[in-house]
C-alpha cells in the first residue's frame, strides 16, 4: 500500500485558496507541469474572471501547495520528488516563479508566518469564451432609419427636409409628409 502523505501521479491535482475577498487562487499539477491561475469574482456576480494563468515545469508534487501571505506579497510553496522546493510569488495578478527564495525580507516573513492550506477543488478556471459573432437580424427587429434626401422637382439640387421653396430655383416644394400624393 502507497504512503498517504504522497500525492498520486496519475492524475492532476487542483488546489483553491482566497487570496482575498474578491480573488481567488488555482493550483494545478499533471505529471511535471504547474498551473497558476488568479481568478476574481466581483461583489454581487456569480460569474468569475481569470485574471492571469502561467504555467511552470515544476516536477511532480510529493505534497500539497502550502500559501503564505506575506506583507507585499503571497508566497506559494511547492515540494517535489526529492523534497526539492518551487516557490511562487504572487503579487496583485502577477505571477513568478524561483527554484530558491532570493528577497530576504520575504525569507525573513516566511520563517514566521503561518501557512494557509489550500483545499482540494476539481475545478480548474479556463479562459473564458470569446465574445458571440454578431447574428443577422430578424425579420421583425426594428431597423435603423436612414435619412431621405430630397431632391427639388424642378431643378434637381438637394433640399433641406423643412424648405417650403428650393434656395436653387425658387419652385414651390411639396412638404415631406404630402410627397406621395
Amino acid at each position: 500500500m502507497a504512503d498517504t502523505t504522497t500525492l498520486a501521479s496519475t492524475h492532476t491535482k487542483t488546489y483553491t485558496g482566497a487570496i482575498s475577498p474578491y480573488q481567488s487562487l488555482y493550483l494545478s499539477n499533471k505529471g511535471k507541469i504547474t498551473t497558476v491561475a488568479v481568478v476574481s469574482q466581483q461583489a454581487g456576480h456569480p460569474q468569475s474572471h481569470l485574471q492571469n494563468s502561467i504555467q511552470f515545469e515544476t516536477g511532480e508534487w510529493t505534497e500539497p501547495p502550502l500559501m503564505y501571505p506575506l506583507s507585499t506579497n503571497l508566497v506559494i510553496v511547492i515540494v517535489m520528488t526529492g523534497s526539492t522546493h518551487s516557490f511562487f510569488q504572487i503579487q496583485g495578478t502577477q505571477i513568478q516563479m524561483q527554484r530558491q527564495l532570493k528577497n530576504a525580507v520575504a525569507i525573513a516573513q516566511l520563517k514566521v508566518a503561518s501557512p494557509r492550506t489550500l483545499q482540494p477543488t476539481d475545478y480548474i478556471p479556463s479562459p473564458p469564451p470569446p465574445p458571440p459573432r454578431p447574428t443577422a437580424q430578424p425579420e421583425n427587429a426594428p431597423r435603423k432609419l436612414h435619412k431621405v434626401k430630397r431632391f427639388c422637382t424642378q431643378c434637381g439640387n438637394a433640399i433641406h427636409p423643412s424648405d417650403r421653396f428650393c434656395a436653387y430655383c425658387g419652385q414651390r416644394l411639396v412638404p415631406a409628409n404630402n410627397a406621395s400624393t
